[in-house]
């Protein structure tokens, strides 16, 4: 449809300007490049995921109809 096809250029368009604005514009690729490290580094942890992965153990220990 005509309408989709508009919205699917819309959006190409969109992420184009927006890589064109990281090429040009280092100061801002530069705090999102920390802003993404330091996301990474606080939420992404060894321990973070293994206190994740033992949430989910607990959750479908606690759930076996069998206990």
């Amino acid at each position: 449809s005509s309408a989709a096809s508009d919205v699917y250029k819309r959006q190409v368009q969109g992420l184009a300007d927006k890589i064109e604005e990281l090429i040009s514009d280092k100061e801002y690729r530069q705090k999102l490049s920390l802003n993404a490290y330091n996301v990474a580094v606080n939420n992404y942890t060894a321990q973070n995921n293994a206190q994740k992965v033992l949430e989910v153990y607990n959750k479908v220990w606690d759930n076996e109809p069998n206990r």
